[in-house]
């Protein structure tokens, strides 16, 4: 039971300071630890469960592995959901980036277009 209250109090903390920079992988963290205290308090369940009920009682209760199996898979999908954005970030940062350069003779009308909207804006004081 220390380490579920450690793991307790390590998710306070995460939920509180936030690490990460980026939003998602604060969410990524947190439902990590998250998962992590649930399986803890799983393993204690089936522990305490040894000693208290019948084999008949214990050969049959899946409950509480089937929510530590469905809090891993979401543990696993908000993982994977986190990797595709990092990918996709680092494509888009890589080749997704390519600007084009205006020609010579269209900076030339964007400079008349400026000088000659500040010229307007001198004769209309």
């Amino acid at each position: 039971m220390i380490i579920v209250g450690f793991s307790l109090v390590f998710i306070c903390y995460n939920l509180i300071n936030l690490p990460f920079r980026q939003a998602y992988h604060n969410y990524r963290a947190n439902t990590c630890h998250i998962a992590q205290l649930i399986i803890l308090f799983v393993t204690n369940y089936y522990d305490s469960m040894t000693e208290n009920d019948t084999m008949d009682k214990k050969a049959y209760e899946f409950t509480p592995a089937e929510i530590q199996i469905a809090a891993i898979y979401v543990t696993v999908g908000v993982s994977m959901c986190c990797l595709i954005v990092e990918i996709y970030k680092f494509v888009r940062s890589k080749w997704g980036s390519t600007k084009i350069e205006p020609s010579k003779y269209q900076r030339q009308i964007m400079n008349s277009n400026e000088f000659n909207q500040t010229k307007e804006d001198l004769h209309e004081d």
